[in-house]
């Protein structure tokens, strides 16, 4: 054991002696840089996590922020669906963590979260409920959405262990704004949208906002349209220093054409893969599924002091359905195409 031991033992010294050899040079180096330092311009860069500062009430009711809510919650605000270009709920819920968002056919949309499937939506934290209109609701008009996944019946009844999604819709500002936008993409896509923020009195004390929004497209199936409209518009005031009262209308018209109702077989009637082509649209010309839903709404908000809230609010929603579809289903022969 000594013999393998001296070798180490020796080189550690001489180590030490090559590197306080060396270190007269790199000193010698350093100071030589030293001259040539340029100091540059202050640079300050800010950051912050407003989301985690804001109260989200979608939990419990309750002004917590998200950090002080013992669930998890996603935020998807108004700057990111704008970048990433997240027209609909749809695209929205397929980018947040923890939930998954499936298909049965051209329009219905299934979300799951947990396990479980998503049914709990809400509008400025209001139940509401879509049901056969299943609006795929367009984001023009909303200007968060926020997911809490888990159970939500802490105060707001009982809740689902899937997750609770929460449409909070756009809200005029005092100053006048507007903006417009157009996109264009594969399958003759095409989308306009006008959001208007206009005030009634000079001191923004009342004001309203508009927001229409349209789309028109065709997609990889064959012979499959549709164009969908969103409008929106509100008014609102502030009554006295403490208390806040909006009126609202919103409508949502999709119309959809030659779209399909149930999904194509994997499989042939042999139990041979079916190899039928991902454009294949087994819909007829005369099939449509149009769904339109009006919501009219009034809230009241009433500050107590500087921890306290009172709401009052009313909402009112129709919806009209009219449907022609064909639904497909067996297996088909792969010699004749029968079946």
């Amino acid at each position: 054991m000594q013999t393998r031991l001296l070798p180490s033992l020796f080189a550690f010294p001489l180590a030490l002696l090559a590197l306080s050899a060396a270190t007269p040079a790199f000193a010698a180096e350093d100071a030589a840089d030293d001259s040539e330092l340029v100091e540059l311009e202050r640079l300050e860069v800010l950051s912050g996590r407003e989301d985690f500062l804001k109260p989200v009430t979608v939990a419990n009711r309750l002004p917590l922020t998200i950090r002080q809510t013992p669930q998890s919650i996603s935020v998807v605000d108004r700057l990111r669906m704008d970048t990433e270009s997240l027209f609909s709920v749809n695209e929205v819920l397929q980018t947040v963590t923890g939930v998954s968002v499936t298909f049965y056919d051209t329009g219905r949309p299934l979300y799951y979260a947990r396990g479980f499937q998503i049914t709990d939506f809400q509008v400025d934290g209001m139940p509401t409920y879509s049901g056969s209109t299943n609006q795929e609701y367009d984001t023009a008009i909303y200007e968060r959405v926020d997911v809490i996944r888990g159970a939500n019946g802490l105060l707001s009844g009982p809740g689902l262990p899937s997750a609770t999604v929460n449409l909070q819709r756009k809200r005029p500002g005092k100053e006048f704004a507007a903006g417009v936008s157009a996109t264009a993409g594969s399958w003759d896509y095409y989308r306009a949208e006008a959001d208007v923020t206009v005030p009634l009195t000079p001191d923004g004390r009342f004001r309203s906002r508009f927001v229409a929004a349209h789309t028109d497209r065709e997609s990889f199936l064959d012979r499959f349209a549709e164009d969908k409209t969103a409008l929106y518009g509100i008014i609102e005031g502030d009554l006295t220093a403490t208390t806040t009262i909006g009126i609202g209308w919103q409508n949502q018209d999709n119309n959809p054409v030659r779209s399909t109702w149930g999904t194509l077989p994997r499989f042939a009637a042999d139990g041979s893969l079916a190899h039928l082509p991902r454009s294949l649209n087994f819909a007829t010309n005369w099939t449509l599924w149009q769904r339109e839903s009006t919501t009219a709404f009034i809230d009241l908000k009433q500050q107590l002091g500087e921890n306290w809230t009172f709401r009052a609010a009313y909402t009112r929603t129709e919806g009209n359905t009219v449907s022609r579809r064909v639904y497909a289903t067996g297996y088909p022969d792969p010699a004749t195409g029968a079946g």
